[in-house]
């Protein structure tokens, strides 16, 4: 009896992975649809037992002899009674349930290649797969009209008519490594394909040691070499029907090159097994232009950075100089030889990090950059809520003055000159004013030339041949990776470079942000989930990031400031050598007057929710009336604020042990929040400040409520609905503040 699809599964010593493996398909609900073959090439553990087990279930191939992933593939086509072929891994998962759709799909177009999307489980949260259609189902599509198709596409991800793959002698040609050059033949041969967006396979990343695994010995270099050869010979066929393939295979074929290299650089025999890989790619050149575009679209799970340098290289220079390049070790005066070609020279103004490949990184003449007559730059960076705007609206004001002193703001690089900042002013109040530069933005738009900025700061500065002293300021520079840092090392590398940072306690500024964020209308969730946020954008802790600025500017260039300190702003301003009567000038101006209300918290952090489909400016307009209408609720002399009591376990973030903030039964937990007085100081927090009746019942209540995270949410709720109302509040703050 014929069956609609024949699963193949290869198997080498899988006696921990090969249940789950049968496990998935046995959960398909349309069994008579199926067949199960699973191909033991020869396991030497306990894999032949337990698939044993299963006899009533799988078909069940023993091979007599080891023979490799790919081979034992084959053997498994060659048995097959379906009409069309999957394969899987015995260490993965099989995530179709319903082949109900498939059977349908089968009967509408008959193609010779079905496509699907896989999952995959790995440590590294950095690999996603890319090139999703987000059509359901694309019928009908002839691979050359749409090349894109062959990236990140194992042999397991499609779905093959049977007839079509022994028509056309399409067959695995190796034990391992095989993928590649199978999947390519199937996929130039194909007439019809249909690319369907749904998950078929889970793959398991960290496990894959059954059949395929790491180099072991010169034998599995000759099997890739024997893959990069089959490759090219399958896509140099197509190369002038579709030189969009023929890019992509050189491309991902570099990509492994460079993987095998790195993998076996410090074993001389392999590298120099691996010299016959370099020239055989010299041998399949494609511009560079070409190769940086398939590189930004994305090449496999590639992590590796500076793809197009390396390629320059190896099609320009021997496989020494390629040597040198991947040990880092590539000598300065090259820069100069490499600058003579536009492309490079561009290339490496844009991806300054490519520094890491010479001698030494502190290399002079990268970038063209006048600095003037200035001698010295103070860096001021900053993360939110430690007075950054404050600081840079003072220096935005009095910028034309400062020039007198020889100190230049410059005025070209404020956000307000680039499209890109998204910054807007919330009032005509000129004092409410963001001037964070678009340095800040940089490094969020890395494939954006961003010449333009440069050459408008260094203009500014030679146009201000009298200032002596340049202040950069902008509190996103505190989230700057190496790329830019180095940048800016490079860039003012004759300077006097001064990094000024602000510190907070982290209680007051997690408290601070956190308000900050729910004001703003960016955070609508509780506090929990804030702080994991924070953690995983290593905000935490501050020296994190710090030390990043330390080792590359050295700690010597590293001053910190302390926002508690009673002066913070005057110090800031001191250290920018800003004459004593000018800082005397300044005031402080704050951005917001909304006060830390647990009800207006709140209220705000519902609107925040309920109108969180709207488009950012339509949401500001819209927040600027409901602003209005929330400040009419009256004002009360308690200083509420929203806090969760594990940001304070210093056993679970042991960074906050220096706080030295007490837990007790002050901090009480709710499900989203906690309040927190400033009369947590005092003892008597939860006592009542009269010996009455009506007071101590009235307390009682109050310590049910608190003490209870639902009812005490369900209570808060309430509180916030009523409080839209300007009358109905004000009964509310009577009635909650008389018992205070």
């Amino acid at each position: 009896m014929k069956k609609l699809l024949s699963i193949i599964i290869p198997t080498f010593n899988a006696e921990k992975t090969i249940q789950t493996a049968i496990a998935s398909l046995l959960k398909i609900k349309n069994q008579n649809l199926i067949e199960i073959i699973i191909v033991n090439d020869f396991s030497t553990d306990n894999t032949f037992k337990i698939l044993n087990n299963y006899s009533d279930h799988i078909k069940i191939l023993n091979l007599d002899k080891n023979v490799g992933c790919g081979l034992a593939r084959n053997k498994g086509v060659k048995i097959a009674i379906g009409q069309y072929i999957s394969f899987l891994d015995a260490d993965d998962i099989y995530l179709l349930n319903d082949l109900s759709f498939f059977n349908d799909l089968v009967s509408k177009t008959h193609s010779d290649l079905y496509l699907f999307n896989h999952k995959i489980n790995s440590d590294d949260e950095n690999i996603k797969l890319k090139f999703q259609n987000n059509n359901y189902e694309l019928f009908n599509i002839e691979f050359k009209q749409n090349p894109n198709l062959i990236k990140e596409r194992p042999c397991w991800s499609i779905i093959y008519k049977k007839n079509y793959l022994l028509e056309n002698k399409i067959f695995f040609k190796r034990s391992h490594w095989e993928d590649i050059d199978f999947v390519l033949e199937a996929l130039c041969n194909s007439k019809k394909i249909t690319n369907v967006n749904i998950n078929i396979i889970e793959y398991n990343k960290l496990s894959k040691n059954t059949i395929s695994g790491k180099i072991k010995n010169l034998d599995d270099l000759n099997l890739i070499y024997d893959q990069f050869i089959q490759s090219y010979s399958h896509v140099s066929k197509y190369k002038d029907s579709s030189e969009k393939v023929y890019n992509i295979i050189i491309a991902f074929n570099f990509v492994k090159f460079i993987y095998l290299l790195k993998e076996n650089i410090n074993d001389l025999n392999k590298v120099k097994n691996l010299e016959k890989f370099f020239n055989l790619i010299r041998d399949h050149q494609i511009t560079n232009e070409i190769f940086l575009n398939e590189e930004n679209e994305g090449i496999a799970y590639s992590k590796i950075k500076n793809l197009t340098f390396l390629y320059y290289i190896i099609n320009n220079y021997n496989f020494n100089i390629f040597k040198n390049a991947i040990n880092q070790e590539l000598p300065k005066r090259m820069l100069e030889i490499f600058f003579e070609n536009a492309f490079l020279k561009n290339y490496l103004k844009n991806n300054i990090d490519c520094l890491k490949y010479f001698e030494t990184s502190h290399i002079s003449n990268l970038l063209s950059f006048n600095t003037g007559n200035l001698k010295k730059i103070f860096i001021h960076i900053g993360l939110p809520k430690t007075g950054t705007s404050a600081i840079q609206n003072f220096l935005y004001n009095e910028r034309t003055e400062l020039k007198n002193y020889g100190i230049l703001y410059p005025e070209t690089i404020t956000s307000f000159n680039f499209d890109r900042s998204r910054k807007i002013t919330l009032t005509k109040d000129p004092n409410n004013f963001f001037d964070h530069n678009y340095l800040a933005d940089i490094q969020n738009y890395p494939n954006i030339n961003h010449d333009v900025f440069y050459n408008k700061l260094a203009t500014e500065i030679l146009e201000n041949n009298n200032c002596e002293n340049l202040i950069l300021s902008a509190e996103n520079l505190y989230f700057a990776n190496d790329k830019l840092l180095f940048k800016l090392k490079n860039l003012f590398k004759n300077l006097d470079i001064k990094i000024i940072f602000t510190k907070r306690n982290y209680y007051e500024w997690l408290d601070s942000y956190y308000y900050e964020k729910i004001y703003s209308g960016r955070e609508t969730n509780g506090f929990s989930y804030f702080f994991n946020e924070l953690l995983r954008n290593n905000f935490l802790p501050f020296d994190k990031i710090t030390s990043r600025w330390k080792r590359i500017f050295g700690s010597e260039n590293f001053l910190e400031t302390y926002y508690e300190d009673e002066n913070y702003i005057a110090n800031i301003l001191t250290l920018f050598q800003i004459p004593l009567k000018k800082i005397e000038q300044y005031e402080y101006n704050l951005v917001n007057n909304i006060k830390k209300s647990p009800i207006k918290i709140s209220v705000i952090s519902n609107f925040n929710l309920l109108n969180s489909n709207l488009n950012f400016y339509d949401f500001i307009i819209k927040k600027k009336s409901f602003l209005k209408k929330i400040n009419k609720l009256k004002s009360h002399n308690m200083n509420f604020t929203f806090i969760n009591k594990k940001i304070i376990n210093s056993n679970t973030y042991k960074f906050l042990g220096n706080c030295k903030i007490p837990q007790n039964k002050e901090f009480i937990e709710t499900d989203e929040m906690t309040i927190l007085t400033k009369e947590h100081k005092k003892n008597d927090f939860l006592n009542p400040k009269k010996n009455e009746f009506i007071y101590k019942f009235l307390y009682f209540i109050k310590r049910i409520i608190l003490s209870n995270r639902y009812l005490y949410v369900f209570c808060l709720k309430i509180i916030s609905l009523i409080s839209l109302n300007p009358r109905l509040s004000g009964y509310l703050y009577r009635i909650i503040y008389s018992i205070r």
